[in-house]
């Protein structure tokens, strides 16, 4: 199953859930219509709530996913030695907008389509800072190895032959 479409089922799913406690109320006797049938009239009411859930969490679920798409592009481009602090950053980051948007989404009853440049900006912006995380942890990395292998080397360890071929390019300062 592709990310996006996980992300699609899994937002559908939770904004429904929070969308109907926030619009379903049961009604009472004294709320329905004198004139019309009381089990009709709660089935349109039930109706109207699950029809305006359901616009919600599928508003938010196509936000979701098309956020989910982006980032997959994203992280397909990340050093192999940054992708775990890129995926531990961009889940913090982009579970706060989401948040934001679910939250806006069930206020208004709908997501917000004029913001879909907004959104995009957004997940643009969280994923330049997943990046920069990425690479820094990246770049770390490869310092600490590049420390590992100068101090096995300087030390005469056991894989200092192999060591030296492949850094042959590298000038050994003594030996």
């Amino acid at each position: 199953t592709p990310v996006w479409l996980r992300a699609f089922q899994l937002e559908f799913a939770k904004t429904f859930e929070i969308a109907w406690k926030e619009y379903y109320r049961p009604p009472t006797a004294d709320h329905l219509p004198a004139n019309r049938d009381p089990q009709e009239a709660m089935q349109l009411m039930e109706l109207g709530s699950l029809s305006r859930a359901s616009l919600v969490a599928a508003s938010m679920a196509f936000a979701v996913a098309t956020a989910s798409r982006m980032a997959s592009g994203a992280r397909a481009l990340q050093p192999k030695d940054g992708l775990f602090v890129w995926d531990t950053t961009w889940q913090r980051e982009s579970a706060t907008l989401v948040k934001a948007w679910r939250e806006r989404a069930v206020q208004l009853g709908k997501a917000d389509r004029s913001k879909d440049k907004v959104r995009a900006q957004q997940v643009e912006e969280a994923m330049a800072r997943a990046a920069e995380a990425a690479q820094r942890a990246a770049d770390d990395s490869a310092v600490r190895e590049v420390e590992a292998t100068l101090v096995e080397l300087h030390s005469g360890g056991p894989n200092v032959t192999a060591k030296k071929s492949s850094l042959s390019c590298w000038p050994v300062h003594g030996h």
